[in-house]
């Protein structure tokens, strides 16, 4: 892959130096990661611009791929709160539907995970619970795996209860 050649004019870099300086007061453990952006700027390292831009993503995250989340996301709301309605479930328990989250170690899965994470931050999703507490990162791929239940789920009643079977049979658990 071809090394990255980012082009700042003078105001640009003036403006970004200003910012890093204005971050790095409000975020004094990050000071240091905006100091050395600070020093790149003001000496012109245009090598170095590109790892100013190493948090923002290159490619959008699209509306089909934004779709995909929500819809998983729904359904996950959808399978908890049937779960909370059955009396005695048998074959499931309440870790059986957690939201596994995506791998953050996939080049593409972690795409998806920062939006589900977005989307619960946003309260849109705020009720769904995750499998492992405080982590949308599953630690093995996921994505699969939901584009297998999704189908299942659709052709289900979704503004209905679901039975602890349709559940059962959601999450592939036969």
């Amino acid at each position: 892959m071809a090394e990255e050649q980012i082009k700042l004019t003078l105001v640009e870099r003036l403006i970004l130096r200003n910012q890093f300086e204005i971050l790095g007061k409000l975020s004094p453990k990050e000071a240091k990661w905006y100091d050395l952006h600070i020093e790149a700027l003001d000496n012109a390292y245009e090598h170095d611009y590109p790892n100013m831009f190493k948090v923002l993503s290159r490619e959008p995250f699209t509306r089909d791929q934004s779709r995909e989340v929500i819809d998983i996301l729904d359904m996950y709301r959808h399978l908890q709160f049937s779960f909370s309605q059955l009396k005695n479930p048998k074959k499931l328990k309440a870790s059986d539907v957690g939201f596994p989250g995506f791998d953050g170690n996939h080049e593409t899965e972690v795409q998806y995970m920062a939006y589900a994470a977005y989307l619960v931050k946003d309260d849109h999703f705020g009720m769904v619970k995750l499998e492992n507490k405080n982590s949308f990162n599953s630690h093995r791929e996921m994505l699969e795996r939901y584009r297998r239940m999704l189908p299942a789920w659709k052709m289900m009643k979704r503004d209905s209860d679901l039975s602890e079977d349709q559940i059962t049979l959601i999450l592939g658990k036969q």
